[in-house]
């Protein structure tokens, strides 16, 4: 397996306690494999400390495996916490009787808690294992590339770098789309949030349907005022506009002491008037 170091060109260390951690663990020296072996053996006889000296002399493989994935939503010292929790679960069964080094088997276990951690925190879409490990392996490749380049690489030379197919690249770049909340500010004052500029023109708003209704009512009575006094009176009582409810024919013949039929022609020929200026009102398009 390709040894593991630390190095500086993509770690962000905007911390300060990052700082302070990665020269904490700078002391601990990698160990000899007659060394890892003897600590092992140690644990395995349940002497004191054996443990903790075999983790703390790993942390820096941690922090290298942490970098390749602090561009997928989680900062960089909760990578390296969770990669440290995978440490410990494979100092814990590991069997050094197998003549496999430490690291070797520990990678695995190191990435695997790093991965569930991005999957579970940084994502409010969980995404499959494999499209994870996708994301970050050309994340990382884009990463190195503007490095290099100073620009954002195309799709093809993503392929070329990662090995991947063009529809796994633009799939995974696309679901590597963070979410954001309504509530986040849009600028630096905080003033303004996203909620505050988004529109939705398929559902009106709560006050839609009652601005609507009035500008309504206000254009009926306007065209009600057009008519002849007797015949804007009937309407208004056969329709209730104005009135607690609508009015039968005949009550409106008792109120304006017409018969049935007279009262009926006369809110035909109303809503005939009425139908001819309102088709006058509309402009032409």
């Amino acid at each position: 397996m390709r040894a593991l170091v630390i190095t500086n060109s993509i770690t962000r260390r905007d911390e300060k306690s990052i700082e302070k951690y990665l020269t904490e663990i700078s002391r601990y020296e990698v160990l000899t494999p007659e060394g890892e072996l003897e600590l092992f053996k140690d644990y395995r006889d349940g002497k004191p400390g054996s443990l903790d000296k075999i983790v703390a002399h790993n942390l820096r493989f941690v922090v290298s495996v942490a970098k390749q994935y602090q561009h997928l939503g989680l900062a960089l010292g909760d990578l390296i916490n969770e990669g440290n929790l995978g440490l410990i679960k494979a100092a814990r069964r590991f069997d050094e009787t197998r003549g496999f080094k430490f690291i070797s088997y520990a990678v695995w276990w190191i990435r695997q808690s790093i991965l569930e951690a991005i999957s579970r925190k940084s994502r409010k879409i969980r995404l499959p294992a494999n499209q994870q490990t996708n994301t970050s392996k050309i994340m990382r490749e884009t990463e190195s590339f503007l490095q290099t380049h100073n620009r954002q690489p195309t799709y093809e030379e993503i392929v070329e770098a990662t090995g991947l197919s063009l529809h796994i690249v633009k799939k995974s770049l696309e679901n590597y789309k963070k979410c954001k909340s309504l509530d986040a500010p849009v600028d630096s004052e905080g003033d303004t949030s996203l909620m505050n500029l988004m529109t939705d023109s398929i559902i009106p708003s709560p006050d839609h349907e009652l601005s609507v209704r009035e500008s309504q009512e206000i254009e009926v009575r306007e065209l009600l005022d057009t008519l002849p006094p007797r015949t804007k009176t009937v309407l208004a009582m056969y329709f209730g506009i104005g009135y607690k409810h609508p009015q039968s024919l005949d009550e409106i013949g008792d109120y304006v002491g017409l018969s049935r039929e007279r009262v009926r022609q006369i809110k035909e020929r109303g809503l005939r008037r009425l139908r001819s200026r309102h088709s006058k009102m509309i402009p032409e398009i």
